[in-house]
């Protein structure tokens, strides 16, 4: 018997057939039809299968990204309860809003992702890579804004006249009388032409005044800038790298800002430092 076959007059065997074997997808539709006319007129039941109508999909779980403190801000204060829980995770630099912590039939959890502020990306970007000076000069050119010390266009200029040099050498002394710096013998042009040598003492450090992450307040980063020989004796070079030794803690202090800042916009907001983990239930018998 196919979809939408109306059966009438079946006997009983047929009728419990009929209800209790539906195919997927289908229900059993029972009709009362009254005939007034024919052979025998009056009242006939009729069994039929027909599709099912499609419920709505109920929507899945809230699991959003956010990516600063005013959206965390703004989101937690529309869609947070009484059981709301915000895990700070400080060893990855993100955090979990979880919205209701006692939710009897599944946790819906808010990824926060903080995201680097695009004036800092550059310089992290190019952290322990070698560079060559006029390269490096460059660079500080078109980013000078964020230079707090030296000045960024003198520092500029001072590694751009390191290409000219005809050799260059590198020292690395000790003690306070020792000689720390750079050695360029350059062509100086004049009636004649000449050499002079000329020390060049080099910044080994600048600091930025950046914020780290967006939604986060500028702080001052301390950039180690290392300056070292390269090539051989017939083709000497210098190579720049810029180092940070103190970058993980100014990042532990700019996540820390952003865990402040939401504890004081969401003074109801439970926090806590960790990270959120779901494990399962024991199987009765285990």
């Amino acid at each position: 018997m196919g979809a939408g076959d109306a059966v009438v007059g079946v006997g009983a065997t047929e009728i419990a057939k009929l209800l209790r074997q539906v195919t997927e997808g289908k229900e059993t539709a029972i009709g009362v039809v009254k005939e007034l006319t024919g052979e025998n007129p009056g009242t006939a039941v009729t069994f039929s299968l027909r599709d099912v109508p499609k419920a709505r999909a109920e929507s899945g779980a809230r699991a959003h990204t956010l990516h600063d403190v005013n959206a965390v801000v703004d989101y937690a204060k529309k869609y947070q309860t009484d059981d709301s829980v915000l895990f700070c995770d400080a060893a990855t630099g993100r955090m979990t809003l979880v919205l209701d912590e006692k939710a009897p039939k599944g946790i819906e959890s808010i990824s926060i992702e903080p995201v680097l502020h695009p004036q800092f990306t550059p310089w992290r970007n190019l952290l322990g890579k070698q560079l060559r000076p006029e390269d490096f000069a460059a660079f500080v050119m078109e980013n000078r804004r964020v230079i707090a010390a030296p000045d960024g266009k003198t520092l500029s200029m001072m590694f751009a006249q390191v290409r000219s040099s005809t050799k260059i050498t590198v020292d690395r002394g000790r003690g306070a009388t020792a000689k720390n710096g750079i050695v360029c013998e350059t062509v100086i042009k004049g009636k004649g032409v000449e050499k002079g040598v000329e020390e060049s003492e080099l910044p080994e450090m600048l600091t930025l005044n950046v914020p780290i992450y967006v939604g986060t307040e500028d702080r001052e980063i301390e950039i180690d800038i290392d300056v070292t020989s390269v090539g051989d004796a017939n083709n000497p070079g210098i190579a720049v790298k810029m180092t940070a030794g103190r970058l993980l803690l100014d990042q532990l202090e700019a996540f820390e800002e952003m865990r402040g800042s939401i504890a004081s916009a969401l003074p109801q907001l439970t926090i806590v430092s960790g990270r959120e983990m779901r494990g399962d239930w024991p199987k009765e018998g285990d």
